[in-house]
C-alpha cells in the first residue's frame, strides 16, 4: 500500500517540483523504504523541535531526525 502511495504521489508532482520529510534516524525501516522510492537523506536534523513551535503542549526532548528530499538535489 505504501509503495503504491508513493507512486501516485510521484506521478502527480508536476515537473521539477520537489518534497521533504523528516524520519527519525532510529527508523531504518522507513529509510529505507523511502530510499526506494528515491528519496536521499539530505541533512540530519533535531526532529521534533519544529513541532513544539505554537503549541501549549509538553513535547518530548527532540530525537535526531534525517531530513530526506525528493528528487536528489542535482546542485
Amino acid at each position: 500500500m505504501g509503495s503504491a502511495l508513493m507512486r501516485e504521489l510521484h506521478a502527480r508532482l508536476p515537473p521539477g517540483r520537489q518534497y521533504v520529510l523528516f524520519v527519525a534516524e532510529a527508523n531504518t525501516d522507513a529509510q529505507a523504504f523511502y530510499q526506494r522510492h528515491g528519496l536521499v537523506v539530505e541533512r540530519k536534523v533535531e526532529g521534533g523541535s519544529h513541532l513544539a513551535i505554537g503549541t501549549k503542549v509538553d513535547v518530548p526532548p527532540p530525537a535526531p531526525a534525517l531530513l530526506m528530499r525528493y528528487p536528489a538535489s542535482t546542485t
